[in-house]
């Protein structure tokens, strides 16, 4: 887990102007990236739900 964690800030750092010092927010901002991107997957996979077409 910290191992993931620290290549998780790695990038952060690298491509993004996001700096995040605690391990908690680091946690929570790594959540976040894989629940958007499992979001993101599943609308796509589903397009006769989107509305619209």
């Amino acid at each position: 887990m910290e191992r993931i964690l620290s290549k998780w800030q790695c990038f952060l750092n690298e491509y993004t102007d996001i700096k995040l010092k605690s391990k908690s927010s680091l946690l929570i901002s790594l959540i976040v990236a894989i629940a958007g991107l499992v979001l993101t997957i599943i609308v796509l996979s589903m397009p006769e739900r989107l509305p619209g077409t």
